[in-house]
Parts: structure tokens; sequence; C-alpha cells
């Protein structure tokens, strides 16, 4: 018994130094690494402070392929999202305006059919009285299309004579 005290004991303690050990890993990792990245960006800001430096690399970073490249990229972009832009716009307007003649169109309509009509009893009559003149009309459309088929008929017949 006594030996399983001193074994947990032991083992209690060699945990104690792995997670303080891994706790110092840690810390120095989380210090060196912004110590890293604060020496290259200040070693970046420090060559660019230079006027002879920085407009050596301004003017290699100009005449890079890739840099080039990538800018007639970003204009292509840009102008396809601004023509989409624009007709979306264009298209709302137009269907805003449509609807709107639409509206003043009904309104202007609805108001000369109710002046015109106050009793929805003549409505109704006055509109089964255009449906049987449109019929009509439709009717004598038909015959005359059929008279002027046959006289073409007797045209290419004699002409084919």
């Amino acid at each position: 018994m006594a030996e399983e005290t001193v074994n947990t004991e032991s083992d209690n303690q060699s945990n104690e130094v792995t997670s303080q050990n891994n706790q110092s890993d840690e810390r120095n990792k989380n210090g060196i690494y912004p110590a890293v990245i604060g020496g290259v960006v200040g070693a970046g800001v420090g060559l660019l402070a230079s006027p002879e430096v920085s407009k050596k690399v301004a003017g290699r970073i100009g005449q890079s392929e890739v840099l080039q490249s990538a800018g007639r990229e970003l204009r292509r972009t840009a102008q396809e999202m601004v023509t989409e832009q624009a007709m979306i716009m264009l298209k709302q307007s137009a269907t805003s305006s449509l609807s709107k003649y639409q509206q003043k169109l009904l309104g202007d309509s609805q108001a000369a059919s109710s002046s015109n009509n106050p009793n929805k009893e003549n409505g109704a009559e006055d509109e089964d009285n255009r449906y049987q003149e449109l019929k009509q009309e439709n009717k004598d459309l038909n015959d005359n299309l059929e008279r002027i088929e046959d006289k073409l008929n007797t045209l290419l017949k004699a002409l084919d004579k």
C-alpha cells in the first residue's frame, strides 16, 4: 500500500512537471512567433522608408507580370459587376415605370367605365354586345380571307396553263 502511494505521488509530480514544460513551451512559441513577425514587418517598413529603395521596389512591383495580370483581372471583374448592377437597376426602373403606367391606364379605364356605366347590369350587357360584335367581325374577316384565297388559287391555276 505504501508503494502505491509513492507511485501515485511520483506520477502526480511527473504530470505536473510535464504540464509545466508544455506551458513553458507554449509561452516560448507564443512569444517567438510575434517577435519573428514583428521583425519581418519592421525590416520591411525600414526598407520602404528609404526613398531610393522604395522607388526601386515600387518599380519592380509595377513591372511584375503577375501583378499586371491580377490588375487586368480585377478591372474586368469590376467592370462586370458594375455592368450587372446597372442592368439590374435598369430592369427595376423599367418594371417600376411600366407598373405605374399600367396602374394609370387601368385607373383611367376603370374610371371611364364606371362613369359611363353606373349600373353593373348595363356593364355586363355592354360586354356581351361587344363580344357579339367582335364575333361577327371575326366571321366576316374569315369569309373575306376565304374569298381572297379562292381568287389567288384561281390566278395561280391560270398562270400555270
